[in-house]
C-alpha cells in the first residue's frame, strides 16, 4: 500500500491521479490527495516519520537516514523488495530537503545522490529518483497533498 492509498483510506479523502508523459524515456506522475482531515503540520510530520513509512509500505526492506546535513537536509537510504517475480529489488540513496515554507505550507523534495559510504547494496539495483516531492497546503480548512 502506498502512502497515498493509506491516507485515502484512513482519512476518507478524495484521491485523484494524473499521469503526464514527459518524453519517450520517462514518466511524470502527479498525485493529488484532497480534503485530508489533518492539519498541514500533522501530515508533514507523518510523511517525515521514518517508522510510519515502514508501516505504510509493504515493500520496504530497509529505510534509514544515513546522514544529517543540516536542519532541512539529509540523505536517506531505502531498499525495496520487488513486488513482481523476475524483477530485481531496488535500493535508493536520496538527498531529501524539507521544511515549512509559509503559513500552513510544507515541502519535502528528494532526488538521487551518491555517497562513497553507501554504495549499491549487493543483490539490488540502484534506482535513480530524478525528482520526487510533496507540497502540503491548507485551503478552505482542508489539507491537500500534491
Amino acid at each position: 500500500m502506498t502512502i497515498f492509498m493509506y491516507i485515502q483510506r484512513r482519512f476518507e479523502s478524495d484521491f485523484e491521479t494524473h499521469v503526464l508523459q514527459m518524453d519517450g524515456d520517462s514518466t511524470c506522475i502527479k498525485v493529488i490527495v484532497e480534503n485530508i482531515d489533518l492539519s498541514p503540520k500533522q501530515l508533514y510530520t507523518i510523511l517525515m516519520d521514518d517508522d510510519y513509512m515502514r508501516l505504510t509500505d509493504d515493500n520496504i526492506a530497509e529505510w534509514k537516514i544515513v546522514k544529517k546535513i543540516d536542519e532541512h537536509n539529509d540523505i536517506s537510504y531505502y531498499a525495496a523488495k520487488s513486488p513482481i517475480p523476475l524483477i530485481a529489488p531496488r535500493d535508493f540513496l536520496n538527498l531529501r530537503s524539507y521544511g515549512q515554507i509559509g503559513e500552513n505550507e510544507y515541502i519535502i523534495f528528494m532526488r538521487a545522490t551518491e555517497d562513497k559510504d553507501y554504495p549499491e547494496r549487493e543483490g539490488y539495483v540502484r534506482a535513480t529518483v530524478h525528482v520526487l516531492g510533496y507540497y502540503i497546503v491548507s485551503s478552505n480548512g482542508k489539507t491537500t497533498l500534491y
